[in-house]
């Protein structure tokens, strides 16, 4: 009985050391989002006020990685309800879940600089603004992916009124329009960021 528990201790942790987390740069534009593949069995769905887009919505990022960075699941120290960092799988609408990208939003200061400095590395072109003399604000085109990158970065407070660092990271695909609008006037995310960051 006792090997036969050792055997089974064994296997599940080597079930569990092969754990492999989704590379959110590996997922596909327009590919339906797919509950089990993508591990969204328990996002939230809603909507990500800021682009007008539809998305799932999770706290729990430890599952996903940005190439070779392995995002972490974090709340911010005596923090308030949503003082911890999210990750949303942003799609077309409601009735049709097809991949837009995805933003992240860390409230952890290290792993913000370490997706910073990654994407300027991969993608050394880009345009960089500096807000209020301490928020970095960055915009990459990128047409061999087919990709817009946004990052900006806000502050806040948490309960004790500590001010902390949270940095923004749209990755969406080219020529997507605010609130996916299919109308001309519309402006794309492109100008949308432009116009909120000028």
């Amino acid at each position: 009985m006792k090997i036969i528990n050792l055997l089974a201790i064994s296997m599940f942790g080597l079930l569990t050391s092969c754990h492999s987390q989704s590379d959110l740069l590996a997922l596909k534009f327009g590919d339906k989002i797919n509950d089990s593949e993508n591990k969204i069995n328990s996002f939230i769905k809603g909507m990500n006020t800021t682009l007008g887009l539809y998305s799932y919505q999770t706290k729990e990022l430890s599952n996903y990685k940005i190439d070779d960075i392995n995002l972490s699941t974090y709340e911010y120290p005596n923090g308030n309800l949503a003082d911890h960092s999210t990750l949303e799988l942003l799609i077309e609408n409601k009735e049709k879940p097809n991949y837009l990208g995805f933003q992240i939003s860390s409230v952890k200061k290290e792993e913000g600089q370490s997706l910073i400095a990654y994407f300027k590395k991969m993608y050394p072109k880009f345009e960089y603004k500096r807000e209020f003399e301490k928020f970095d604000v960055y915009f990459w085109d990128i047409p061999e992916t087919n990709a817009w990158i946004f990052i900006d970065q806000s502050s806040s407070f948490n309960k004790k009124n500590e001010n902390f660092l949270v940095t923004h990271i749209v990755y969406v695909k080219r020529g997507t329009k605010l609130a996916n609008s299919e109308d001309e006037s519309a402006p794309t995310l492109w100008q949308q960021y432009h116009y909120l960051h000028p």
